[in-house]
């Protein structure tokens, strides 16, 4: 019976050991608040902060996300407001009918991306020769209503002017492109299935062209030479 008792005394004093050595690895890892192993306990701590070092990176990721979109919010609404104060500013025609309490509205645009010599793409105020404006005005309409002037392609770009570029391209090595100039484009109208078409737009066929043709600069000279060009 002493025997037994004995054996029964080593096996609880090896189990608190064993309790004891996880609860000094656990203190280790930051697990468990050193307080409670001194004490001999392993009771939670109340606090804030999770002891866990993976729920506290997902909190702090979450906090700086949620300051993210806080921030993108205050931003957006300020935005909106001061749209919103422009756009009382303004008569149904689009034209400003009051100003500030200190003055009058002035509004200004600037292109900061005008990589292209295309005249038509960039429209600027030039007060010195109104020739200007109704050039701009004149291609606009054509272009929103072209009405009978919307001729088809071969009328502009006629068989014979398709036949020089073949030519070109052959001696380049391009391939015959007679059978889509034949079945797609000669038909077409030039301003509502050509210039207006999505596809030609997307990949860049009308103006990639007119970028690298319109002007050339040239070694001897402060200006480009300037040349016609698809547009």
């Amino acid at each position: 019976g002493t025997q037994k008792s004995h054996c029964g005394c080593e096996s609880m004093s090896a189990t608190k050991e064993d309790s004891n050595s996880m609860v000094d690895e656990e203190a280790a890892s930051g697990l468990v608040d050193s307080g409670s192993v001194s004490s001999g306990k392993s009771s939670k701590i109340a606090s804030i902060c999770p002891r866990s070092y993976v729920l506290r990176r997902r909190l702090t990721y979450a906090g700086v996300m949620a300051l993210f979109m806080l921030a993108a919010l205050l931003v957006t609404v300020d935005q909106g407001a001061r749209q919103s104060d422009l756009m009382n500013g303004l008569s149904s025609e689009g034209k400003i009918v009051g100003g500030s309490e200190t003055g009058p509205l002035t509004v200004t645009t600037w292109n900061i991306a005008a990589i292209n010599n295309n005249p038509f793409e960039y429209w600027i105020t030039y007060d010195e020769d109104p020739r200007y404006e109704e050039l701009m005005v004149g291609v606009q309409f054509f272009l929103e209503e072209p009405g009978k002037n919307d001729v088809a392609v071969m009328d502009v770009f006629s068989p014979q002017k398709f036949e020089e570029l073949k030519t070109l391209m052959t001696e380049v090595g391009w391939p015959d492109v007679s059978d889509y100039w034949e079945a797609e484009l000669k038909h077409r109208t030039i301003v509502s299935e050509f210039m207006k078409d999505p596809l030609l737009g997307s990949k860049r066929l009308i103006s990639m062209p007119d970028r690298v043709t319109n002007t050339i600069n040239v070694v001897d000279s402060d200006e480009p030479v300037c040349r016609p060009t698809v547009i």
